[in-house]
């Protein structure tokens, strides 16, 4: 699914509860049947692979709802109806992040900066990570239909029509929460392989791969967008697009450098 697949088995039918994220050294003959606390500490990983089934399970949602199961058809979806599905599934994604358990932070650019090995357990950074990166692109692909609804739009000349009014006072802010996603990916995915002195932490090199080079496509997309209609975007120039693609190809070349597949 990270990829764009469609789910094998459609969320309506997945009816089996998530794991409990259970201390299992804490239950003793009398409590097994019951559900014991927690203990406090580190990242579960038990509590990690639940946040990312529920997170799949948007993706699996973003599929169906957005994109049609990615089954090519001759109808063309208006903006205002993109629009409209993007936001109907916008809280739940919202939601979701609302309620991560207090052990799990996601990162940003600033704390990529800050990490020490030595504070924390690294396979907590790494599931952090991990997270990371699969929410902000759960959030782009979301978003990203948006950029279709812009690129599909006619001329300059016609940007006095309505559907073009309906783009800029409504479609412009998921285009900026799409590009605002992407810079966020490659923004980690960057800091991450520029710091040598930190052990791996991230997902294999071809899933870091397909982030940096989904990301590089939708920044991509923007500065054409940007460029077609002459409007500012997250006030980024013609130069700072570039500049960010650039900074992505060099990411894509650096992530585990020694595959000679990766290459």
């Amino acid at each position: 699914m990270t990829f764009g697949r469609p789910q094998i088995i459609k969320q309506d039918c997945q009816l089996v509860d998530l794991p409990q994220d259970t201390d299992f050294e804490a239950l003793d003959s009398e409590t097994q049947s019951t559900h014991a606390a927690l203990s406090t500490g580190g990242l579960s990983t038990i509590a990690a692979f639940n946040q990312s089934i529920k997170l799949y399970g948007l993706v699996g949602i973003i599929l169906d709802t957005v994109y049609q199961n990615n089954i090519q058809t001759d109808d063309t979806t208006g903006s205002a109806k993109v629009f409209h599905k993007i936001m109907a599934i916008e809280p739940t994604l919202a939601a979701w992040h609302a309620e991560l358990p207090a052990q799990i932070q996601l990162q940003t650019k600033e704390m990529c900066h800050i990490l020490d090995p030595t504070s924390e357990p690294l396979i907590d950074m790494t599931l952090n990570m991990v997270l990371t990166l699969r929410y902000l692109h759960t959030r782009m692909l979301l978003h990203r239909q948006m950029i279709v609804c812009f690129l599909r739009y006619g001329s300059p000349g016609n940007n006095s029509s309505g559907e073009w009014h309906f783009l800029m006072n409504f479609g412009k802010a998921s285009l900026e929460m799409c590009l605002r996603s992407a810079l966020e990916t490659l923004d980690v995915l960057g800091n991450s392989a520029n710091t040598a002195a930190l052990p791996p932490m991230l997902t294999t090199w071809w899933f870091q791969i397909y982030y940096a080079f989904s990301a590089a496509l939708v920044v991509f997309a923007v500065m054409t967008i940007s460029l077609k209609h002459d409007i500012t975007i997250l006030h980024l120039e013609r130069p700072d697009f570039i500049k960010r693609i650039q900074d992505a190809s060099k990411t894509i070349k650096e992530i585990n450098c020694d595959s000679r597949i990766g290459n």
